[in-house]
């Protein structure tokens, strides 16, 4: 068994005014390593399991939200876990939470699974030119997953262990923003071969049209519908930032809604996933923020805690069941008789509208392209909000 308590230290640094002996410094930092082949071993440390179901985790499992309390900075007093123990805990674990998904299965096998690694792993300190590198790796003999961490460099004894908190990502901007809590978007997707098709098979019929990845695919689809309504977009389409290309953008808004004292919930969806899969609301800039890190993402308002929204659609669900439309007209105007469903149903029409003459207004691939054999039906969510117009 390795263990890092006889190779690594953990130093707590305070600011102080006195300097320390620079020459005695010098003189253990230049102590030699205790075998130069360390420097070329894999170094492994085992995981501590808080994933999804962090909550409940905290609240039942014996011991952990002391641990991760401690291992958070978090003062916690007391035997049994408080509500107000297990939030602080919940808020601030995304500056600790690593992530990894498997590549082969099902989509709900392939979901991202978040994780926090041991007091040893969650001391090291970022560094834009680090001494060190870290990778999960899930061993299935044992069905257990690791943080491999090897050296990247010689070091001396002394010399502090660190990483890049936002290995691989080149943008200044986006890397100082990762680092909060701790370009144009690019449409080059290819249409089918619909000329071929046309010549070899000219009366096949497709359930598709060129380029629909920009109304089906969510960072597309917010591009997309910011060409409608001016700079600030339509007024159907909440305030939207891919998280991938517009993270500052993101953080700066986030922040001054903060400082403004408005509502800051989010809703992180991921670009190209159905059922609500890997779908988060929060108000927690770390867990934002972190959420990138796993599969790529769009962030759009969440509604205002004064809005009452209801999900509408020609199958509408709620919290009861499934609602079908010749229920749900009846039972909407029965709640809101000053809303005539008709006026309603004619907005969203517009909306759609206003969407489509958008997503065709420019040629392929920066919009869809007319295929006269291309057929197509497309199943849209949207909720209701009041709007607090003079009208």
């Amino acid at each position: 068994v390795f263990d890092a308590g006889e190779v690594f230290g953990i130093m707590q640094v305070e600011e102080v005014e006195e300097e320390e002996d620079e020459a005695a410094w010098e003189v253990r930092r230049k102590q030699p390593n205790p075998g130069s082949e360390l420097c070329y071993k894999v170094i492994v440390t085992r995981e501590s399991g808080l994933q999804a179901h962090a909550r409940q985790q905290l609240q039942q499992v014996p011991g952990l939200l002391h641990r991760m309390a401690n291992l958070m900075g978090i003062e916690f007093h007391g035997e049994l876990p408080s509500a107000e123990a297990v939030a602080l805990v919940l808020e601030e674990m995304w500056k600790f939470n690593q992530t990894y998904q498997l590549a082969h299965g099902t989509a709900e096998e392939k979901m991202p699974v978040w994780y926090i690694m041991d007091e040893f792993g969650s001391r090291i300190q970022h560094a834009d030119v680090p001494s060190f590198a870290t990778a999960p790796f899930f061993y299935m003999p044992q069905q257990v997953a690791y943080t491999l961490l090897w050296p990247l460099r010689d070091l001396d004894t002394g010399e502090e262990v660190t990483r890049d908190f936002a290995y691989g990502e080149t943008d200044p901007l986006i890397r100082k923003a990762s680092r909060h809590c701790r370009p144009p978007l690019e449409l080059a997707h290819l249409p089918p071969p619909c000329r071929k098709l046309s010549q070899e098979r000219p009366g096949v019929l497709l359930n598709q049209f060129p380029c629909e990845n920009l109304l089906t695919v969510k960072d597309c689809l917010a591009s997309i519908a910011r060409r409608a309504g001016g700079p600030e977009g339509p007024p159907w389409l909440p305030r939207t930032f891919n998280l991938r290309t517009e993270l500052p953008q993101f953080v700066s808004y986030f922040q001054q809604r903060e400082r403004w004292g408005e509502d800051n919930h989010w809703i992180c969806k991921p670009w190209n996933l159905a059922r609500s899969l890997d779908t988060h609301v929060t108000k927690s800039l770390h867990s934002i923020i972190r959420h990138r890190e796993s599969t790529p993402k769009v962030g759009p308002a969440a509604q205002e805690p004064q809005g009452r929204g209801d999900q509408v659609s020609w199958s509408s669900w709620t919290g009861l069941g499934k609602v079908h439309c010749e229920e749900f007209i009846p039972e909407f105007e029965k709640q809101y008789p000053e809303f005539p469903w008709t006026d309603v149903q004619a907005e969203i029409f517009r909306a759609f509208t206003e969407l489509f003459q958008v997503a065709c207004a420019k040629p392929p691939p920066l919009g869809l392209c007319d295929y006269p054999s291309s057929r197509a039906m497309y199943a849209v969510d949207l909720m209701l909000k009041w709007d607090n117009g003079p009208d």
